[in-house]
């Protein structure tokens, strides 16, 4: 099982090698690793949604890295990722108009954004957990074991959780770009599973 989440990861990393491929180059170079790597995306979108999050790992990679240049965001949105988002935006309307029974229907203590938002930081903050310490793993995201109505010690923990790797990855920044941005990466990753937007 889980298939499907391997191939997205494969295409979604190729696309992402293809970007950075595609920064080195010039001329003919430059526009092949563009179209491979919309390729890929595209890819990895059909795969498994979760890929949506790959427009926001490039800005964040550009960001991180950029080298001393300052390149206009939005220069940089026309000349680069207009692609990407065009894909999203053309995989959003295949999901919203091609399956309409396919959108989630919230009901119960998940409707309540306070109580999703405390029980995905428990699940989140188990997540960080099981990175240094993977003993006794499994699927958190199921409401039966985490479902928090009030700020219980587990989601004090994790929200401290959270909020210290969040600062670990603002304090690396100067010091370390790329352990700064692998912690920005795992939350951004997590963003389509969490629920939260």
């Amino acid at each position: 099982a889980f298939r499907e989440d391997l191939f997205a990861l494969l295409f979604y990393l190729l696309s992402f090698m293809a970007y950075l491929r595609l920064k080195a180059c010039s001329g003919a170079g430059r526009a092949g690793h563009y179209a491979l790597s919309l390729l890929f995306f595209f890819l990895a979108l059909f795969t498994k949604e979760n890929a949506i999050t790959l427009p926001l790992m490039l800005m964040a990679y550009d960001r991180f890295f950029s080298d001393g240049r300052k390149e206009s965001f939005w220069r940089l949105l026309r000349g680069r990722y207009l692609g990407y988002i065009a894909i999203a935006a053309f995989y959003l309307w295949v999901y919203l108009a091609g399956m309409p029974n396919m959108l989630p229907r919230i009901r119960g203590p998940w409707s309540d954004p306070a109580s999703h938002l405390l029980s995905m930081s428990a699940v989140f903050g188990q997540y960080i957990v099981w990175a240094f310490v993977p003993v006794n793993v499994f699927f958190a995201y199921s409401g039966s074991v985490f479902r928090e109505t009030g700020v219980s010690a587990r989601v004090a923990v994790s929200l401290l959780l959270v909020a210290a790797c969040l600062y670990a990855g603002f304090r690396a920044y100067r010091r370390s770009k790329p352990l700064s941005f692998a912690v920005f990466w795992c939350f951004i990753a997590m963003l389509p599973v969490s629920g939260m937007f």
